[in-house]
């Protein structure tokens, strides 16, 4: 069985009721978090950027650009949401593995909840899947992607989303494992914006939250 498939396993039998007490306060917690950073980061320059570019790139749609009235669809959103937080360069770290992991899984897991009726433990659930699995992939090589100038957020967090999204669509173990087949040719994120001080380390989060999302609803049509 491939790794994609052991991880897809647990991912389709895991249930709110496994995750430890402190798994659940921590999560409720990185929510809050990522929903008060994408606020501030939506006043930015660069989050003003992001809102216009989102609105422009998608027709109307279900779900809300957060600080806005804007409504969009769901990837766009996902991207919008997530890329925000980076605005201000407070958004947590996974020491070990250097991923920024709330703000993609918390931003795609909003923009799906606007889609369909998704309970308050499931979207708890789909953000600690979401993490967990960012986090774990990423420690496969501690450190070792930043010196070959790649940005672990964009390459690590897209693998999460795609489970925990799967999680929310009810996809199957079989179905998760071909989303994360699907998100690994989308995930990206090259480090050069270190050098000339542009905005695209930004954008990484958005675009995890954009792939995984978008792996998952391929799977789920038959991808």
């Amino acid at each position: 069985m491939t790794l994609a498939s052991q991880v897809a396993e647990w991912v389709a039998g895991v249930r709110f009721e496994d995750l430890p007490s402190d798994i659940v306060d921590t999560t409720k917690l990185r929510i809050l978090d990522v929903l008060g950073l994408a606020l501030a980061g939506a006043e930015t320059r660069f989050g003003r950027a992001i809102r216009f570019g989102a609105v422009a790139v998608s027709p109307p749609g279900p779900c809300r650009i957060l600080g806005s009235g804007d409504k969009v669809g769901v990837t766009s959103a996902a991207f919008a949401n997530a890329s925000f937080p980076q605005a201000l360069e407070f958004d947590d770290t996974h020491n070990e593995s250097i991923v920024h992991m709330s703000s993609p899984s918390v931003a795609a897991t909003l923009a799906l909840a606007e889609t369909r009726t998704i309970s308050g433990r499931d979207a708890i659930l789909a953000v600690a899947i979401s993490n967990e699995i960012a986090c774990r992939v990423g420690v496969v090589a501690p450190g070792q992607f930043h010196r070959r100038g790649f940005h672990p957020t964009g390459l690590f967090s897209p693998f999460g989303i795609a489970y925990g999204a799967g999680k929310l669509l009810g996809l199957d173990a079989q179905n998760l494992a071909h989303a994360a087949g699907t998100c690994g040719s989308f995930a990206a994120g090259v480090l050069e914006c270190w050098v000339d001080g542009t905005d695209t380390k930004f954008l990484h989060s958005g675009w995890a939250a954009q792939s995984g999302v978008s792996a998952a609803m391929f799977a789920a049509a038959g991808v």
